[in-house]
């Protein structure tokens, strides 16, 4: 006789610290949630200290441990352990402040002075031809 199985399944649905790979931490209110027929972890981090609330949702694989806590602790670790800002677009002629210099791009931008000296010399190659 085999003994009865309890479903021990529970929806999570409470304030909890996350250790995410990365070596990241993050804190807040955490639930579960299903987005395109996968589950995720979503975590509403709470507004403080003038930053604004956030909610992230994380893939439980990127998860390696759940800290239950009070919400007075959640809020006290959301405050010291922010999650990265989400990813936004860059430039590298914006990082490296050059406007639409050709810097950025690893070339020179051309010397007008220099072009008048090329000049000349194309001039003279042209009239050496037209004298053979």
């Amino acid at each position: 006789m085999t003994a009865p199985t309890a479903d021990t399944t529970q929806t999570l649905d409470a304030w909890a610290k996350l250790d995410l790979f990365g070596r990241q931490t993050a804190a807040g209110h955490v639930s579960e949630v299903k987005i395109a027929g996968a589950d995720f972890l979503r975590l509403h981090i709470p507004a403080q200290d003038g930053k604004q609330a956030r909610t992230i949702d994380y893939n439980p694989a990127a998860v390696y441990s759940i800290e239950h806590v009070d919400e007075e602790t959640a809020r006290a670790a959301a405050r010291l352990d922010q999650p990265p800002l989400p990813v936004e677009s860059w430039s590298a002629r914006r990082l490296l402040g050059v406007g639409t210099s050709q810097l950025a791009l690893g070339t020179p931008d051309p010397d007008p002075d220099a072009d008048a000296g090329d000049e000349d010399l194309d001039d003279k190659a042209f009239r050496d031809l037209d004298d053979e």
